[in-house]
Order: structure tokens, then sequence, then C-alpha cells
């Protein structure tokens, strides 16, 4: 490159103000290229006074182009075409005439101060002037027009075509009890520490029912009654046998009496020598024949007591009582029917179901995770699927010593919750659905926001002068209802509930479900 060049790039402003206008649509990159060219015809003719081939002719050296190249061959700031055209207004000049100035002059360029003389120096002062206001404050008019529409278009936004606040509901920050809760896995149940499913001992028709569902009775009241006539005869028999038994009893008891007088009398006599000894062994063998059937007949008059006493029992057998006082839950026969007793190893409907109603306890399967958290002694709160929107308060009273695996994919721990109110437990009926909260810590007079205010991470939106601010907070205790508010939040502040929306966001306008628009109070 040539050291023009070189010098007209590090002194020489932008490329981009190298070349004229109509060069600006070049495909190739500005140059330089003209300024050593005119520097050589410039240094020729003032070595030899002619200018060949150029319009100034022999007048090459009037003041004006002189000064003109020496300034630019002082100062080293010409480029390209522009020196070319401040060499054209040069001989221009110096031939007398009034040269068409390009649109750019060559001042813009190589800053080349104006010629000597008033009316130079003003033309010179307009031309600068002129080509720095065109510089500075000429802008195209589509940028104009476009930056005309954007400022528009915002404003419009803001203000014609703005949207309507989204209607949300707020709840105030506010001071409470938050309480840190396990919750059952599976549905619990509700189940009688005390129940009693009622087979018939022996078989019968039902000749009477007692008691229907529902019924109270109390222990050792009949229920149901079977037929009693042949075990009553079987009564009858047993008791006739019985006081046969009796009077064989008591004969053998007499024959044996005699025969152990009349054994003591003869050893008497043979003492005295007057009976024979065979005489004293036959009364000796009388007597013990005598004891022995005395003794058959104590055991058989023994007996026949025993079966009269199984007759009786067979007899009320035939009426089936209450074992404890509680409440019947199901009658399974009606009059007429034959029933039978279960056969063993099998289980037959029961005739009668009675329940205890103050033994009623909630038996509630917990997740495996909690087992270390749960202990006897905790508060729980309970809800019943007969009863909604009720809240029962209770306590566990036992938890189960293993873990019981019956679904290897869910092992759960049985607990028993023990409800407190005894009128309450007597109205629930077994087999009913419920749900077992454990309490497992609590603290009272906290902040506490709604959980389903709660966003990730830790966050929720706050309504502040019409529009939703997202707020960091720190949690700490935390149920299915309240989460406590350790930092973040202000007591009375309205926080958003409802998040079911998708333009529900931070930053957008707001109006609480009221009408009113939040504020900071």
């Amino acid at each position: 490159m040539h050291p023009s060049n070189k010098r007209c790039e590090r002194a020489g402003p932008p490329n981009r103000r190298c070349v004229p206008r109509r060069s600006r649509r070049s495909v190739h990159p500005p140059a330089c290229r003209p300024l050593p060219r005119f520097r050589r015809a410039c240094r020729r003719r003032l070595r030899s006074g002619t200018g060949e081939g150029s319009s100034c002719g022999t007048r090459v050296g009037h003041p004006h182009v002189f000064d003109l190249v020496r300034e630019m061959k002082c100062r080293g700031r010409g480029v390209g075409t522009a020196s070319a055209e401040w060499y054209r207004i040069g001989c221009a000049r110096a031939e007398g005439s009034s040269p068409r100035r390009s649109r750019r002059v060559a001042s813009r360029w190589v800053g080349i101060p104006a010629p000597e003389g008033p009316e130079s120096q003003r033309r010179h002062s307009m031309s600068t002037e002129s080509g720095r206001s065109r510089k500075f404050l000429f802008i195209p008019i589509p940028v104009v027009v476009v930056i005309a529409f954007v400022v528009l278009g915002v404003a419009l936004r803001y203000t014609v075509f703005a949207p309507d606040p989204i209607e949300v509901q707020v709840e105030p920050v506010a001071r409470g009890l938050v309480e840190s809760t396990v919750t059952n896995s599976k549905a619990g149940t509700v189940e009688a520490r005390r129940r009693s499913r009622i087979a018939s001992e022996i078989g019968g028709r039902v000749i009477a029912i007692t008691h229907r569902e529902g019924a109270r009775v109390v222990a050792g009241e009949a229920l149901v009654k079977l037929s009693r006539v042949s075990h009553a005869a079987q009564l009858e028999l047993a008791i006739q046998g019985v006081a046969v038994a009796a009077a064989g009893f008591e004969d053998a008891c007499l024959r044996r009496d005699r025969a152990q007088r009349e054994h003591a009398r003869t050893e008497r006599l043979a003492a005295n020598n007057i009976a024979s000894e065979d005489r004293l062994d036959e009364f000796q063998f009388r007597f013990d024949s005598a004891r022995v059937e005395c003794d058959g007949a104590r055991a058989e008059f023994a007996r026949a007591k025993a079966q009269r006493l199984a007759a009786d029992a067979e007899l009320r057998k035939t009426v089936i009582v209450a074992p404890f006082s509680g409440v019947i839950a199901e009658v399974n026969v009606e009059l007429g029917e034959w029933v039978t007793p279960s056969p063993p190893l099998l289980t037959s409907p029961p005739v009668i179901d009675l329940i205890d109603p103050t033994s009623i306890f909630v038996s509630a399967p917990m997740d495996e995770v909690d087992s270390g958290a749960i202990r006897a002694g905790l508060s729980v709160k309970l809800t019943i699927d007969s009863r909604p929107g009720e809240t029962f308060m209770g306590s566990v009273l036992r938890v189960a010593p293993y873990v019981l695996d019956a679904e290897a994919q869910n092992r759960t721990l049985e607990i028993e919750v023990a409800i407190d109110d005894p009128a309450i437990s007597e109205s629930l009926l077994p087999g009913t659905s419920a749900d077992a909260e454990v309490i497992l810590e609590a603290v009272d007079r906290v902040l506490r926001v709604p959980a389903s205010a709660l966003l990730q991470n830790q966050r929720v939106l706050v309504l502040v002068g019409g529009e939703l601010v997202e707020r960091s907070i720190e949690i700490g205790l935390r149920n299915w209802q309240f989460a406590e508010v350790r930092t973040g939040l202000e007591e009375g502040e309205k926080i958003v509930v409802s998040l079911d929306k998708l333009e529900i966001e931070a930053g957008a306008r707001a109006v609480a479900r009221d009408g009113g628009p939040g504020n900071d109070s």
C-alpha cells in the first residue's frame, strides 16, 4: 500500500466519509487511491509550471491552487476523490469561473482551512455550516415515520387499548394457628373394638325375633328364639334318667350298708371261734360287691345329672341372647327359617351382628415414612365421610409394632385413634370411611397465608396499587390449609389466592374480586 494511503487511513475519518455520496452504492470498499495520483500531478505541475491535460493550463501557479496544494502537502489529510474535487475547484477559480459545487464539499473530509479573502471565507463558512447541519440534523423520512408509529402504538397500548384489570381473589396476611400434620395414605375405617357376630350353636327353626336392626339391647336379653320341642323332650328324658339313677344309687348304697354290717358281725363271731373262716370270707365278698355296686350307682347318678344339665343347656341354646349391651347392627334370619351351626373351619353368615357403640375407634393406615414421627398420645383431626363438613378431635390410642406390607409398593403403618366425644363415637357406624390428620407440631399467633396462594420457590403475588407484584418469602410450618410466613410479608398485605388464570402474573393490572384495587394496607 502506498504511504499516502496509510497516512490517509491513520489521520482521516472513518471509511464511510472517505468517498462522495455517489460512490457509497459501490460494491467495492472505499479507497484513497486518487490521492497519490493527484499529488503526483500537482508536483509535476509545480516543478514544470505546465498543466497538460488539465483545465488549469499554465495558470496552475495561481495562488488559490498553490495554497491549496501546499496545505494538502503539509497536512497530508486529503482523501480520494475529495482531493480531486478541491483541485477542480481551485483550477476553476484560477481561470475566473464559478464552478458548481458537489453536494459534499472537500472540507467535510479533509478539514482544509478556507482560502484567503472575505468572499472565499464567507462561502467556505456557509458550505461548512450547511454540511454540519446536514450531517447532524438530517434523518430519513421512513425512520421518522417508523419512530412515530412506535411511539403512537405504545401510547395507545397503555391508554386506549389497555386491557381491563384482571379480577383476582385476595386474602389479607393475618396471624393464626399453623400446624404441621401428616395424613393417612389410604382411607381409614370406623371400627368397633367390641363387636359380636352371633351365630346359632344348634340347628332349629326360627320361631321368634325379638329385636330388629338398630335396637339397643342389654346383656342377656333374648334376640332370636328357635324351636325347642325336641330339646325340651331331651331335657325331660334327662330329668327322668336322673331320678332312676338316684333310686338305683340309693338301693346300692343300702345293700352296701347291710353287707357291711353283716361282715362286721361275722368278724366278731369268728374272733370268738363261733363263725368259721369260710363264713367270714363269704360276708367279706358280699360287702365288697355291695360297695362296688354302690360306687357304680353313684357314678350312674352323676352321669344322669350331667345329661340333664346337657339337655338343659341345649334347650337354652334355642334362645339367642346378647353377650353384652349394644346395638343390633344386622339380623340375617327371618321367621320360619332353619338355622344350622357353622361347620368347622367354615364361616356362615351370623344370625345377629351386635356392636358396642362405646368402643368405636378409627383405624387409619399411615405412610411408612411417617412411622418415626407418630407416637401414642398425639392429637388427631378426624373427618368422616358420613358427616361431611365436620371435624372431630381424637388422640392416637395405639401404633402398630410393625409395618404392613400387603402391597409391595405401598407399605403402611396402622394406627388406632380414639374419639374424644363419646356421643360422637356412639353415633358413627362401623365400616364408614374416615381420614386422620395427625398433628406433629403447632405454632399459634404467627403470620400465615393460604396454601393455595403459594407459587414455586416460595413466592407469592401481592396486590399493590392495582398491580400484581411478585414477592419471595420464607416459609416455616405448613399444612394443606395454611403456611407460616417467617419473612417477606407484613400483616395486612393482600395475597392473591386465585391462581387459576394464565394472565395472572407479576406486573399485570388487577383488582380484587370485590371490585376495589389493592393497596399497601
